[in-house]
């Protein structure tokens, strides 16, 4: 009996080890890079089994295949709880901080009470939603419309509605279709603290198909151009639909000079299709260097699948020295 249980443990542990290693091809073949969704799963799997097999005394060359596979997991999952190296803060006269949030609605959600709820016990400054339809924005106008006067919405039947709602005037804001058509993202400028800064919300197509998963990464790849091309302060809001460890995110990070502001609060799956073994980290609030994140929070029912994100930032003491020639 016992020889059967290490068998299938260890069988466990070398399935999690090729998930493992085809996560790291993700740039060879687009169901590969799915495999990057699910490194916390891993992570957690592969500790649990090799303690098994330890137990049980199971010790064989073999181990070092899931040993290895799990020191490759902790390698990209660990850096997200510790804190980031960044510039002293530099806050508002009377210390407050820009709150945004990203929330994906879901085309399948039945009511929106709760998103009504959430927007008012968090009080964002703005928000940026995905999968938005006309009946959402008619509940919004009709709940919200005294503390958030300013929406600027393209609503969908399917997955592609986009809405930005705001407590603060636009100084600009626009709706992008870079091939004209179909996809499209949000992007807005508002002041803040006398500062214009950006923000852009997005939301690419899920790689269910090689033709989806490439329409994905050319948006998530324009983002980086985007940012790159921005002097202000800016900031990436969304469900990007890959993970931080997917090819297209390791490329913008590595093409910008963009942080998670996720960084030092730990990474957490914000997509939740059924339980905890279908669930990934897809919903982001991405910042320049002109930003010190002060607080980040993941979680909220909103009757979707997916969780908000919400970030507290101020701009830092270093960007200011630098645009004033300190």
């Amino acid at each position: 009996m016992k020889t059967k249980i290490q068998k299938a443990l260890v069988l466990l542990a070398a399935l999690f080890s090729a998930f493992t290693l085809g996560s790291l091809l993700g740039q060879f073949y687009w169901m590969l890079d799915i495999l990057s969704h699910y490194h916390i799963q891993y992570t957690i799997v592969l500790t649990l089994l090799l303690l098994a097999l330890l137990w049980l005394r199971y010790l064989r060359p073999l181990l070092l295949v899931p040993a290895l596979a799990l020191l490759v997991n902790l390698y990209l999952v660990v850096p997200f709880f510790l804190p980031p190296s960044s510039a002293t803060a530099h806050a508002a006269a009377d210390g407050s901080a820009l709150r945004l949030m990203a929330l994906n609605i879901s085309t399948s959600n039945a009511g929106y009470e709760k998103v009504v709820t959430l927007i008012r016990a968090r009080q964002p400054d703005l928000v940026f939603m995905s999968e938005v339809r006309e009946d959402l924005l008619a509940v919004l106008r009709t709940e919200l419309t005294a503390e958030y006067p300013y929406l600027h919405a393209e609503p969908s039947r399917m997955t592609l509605g986009v809405a930005f709602l705001s407590r603060r005037p636009f100084l600009q804001v626009e709706t992008v279709m870079p091939g004209g058509r179909g996809r499209r993202y949000l992007r807005a400028v508002i002041d803040w603290q006398g500062q214009p800064v950006t923000v852009v919300g997005i939301h690419p197509l899920p790689p269910m198909r090689g033709a989806w998963a490439e329409s994905r990464n050319s948006e998530i790849a324009l983002m980086g151009e985007v940012a790159n091309a921005t002097a202000e302060p800016f900031v990436l809001l969304g469900d990007l639909n890959a993970s931080p460890w997917s090819t297209p995110m390791r490329r913008l990070m590595a093409s910008t000079d963009l942080r998670y502001a996720m960084q030092g609060y730990g990474v957490w799956p914000t997509w939740r299709l059924a339980g905890p073994l279908l669930a990934a980290p897809l919903d982001y609030v991405l910042v320049s260097p002109a930003w010190q994140v002060v607080d980040y929070v993941e979680g909220g029912d909103i009757g979707s699948d997916h969780v908000p994100v919400q970030a507290d930032l101020v701009l830092n003491e270093a960007w200011f020295n630098r645009i004033s020639g300190g």
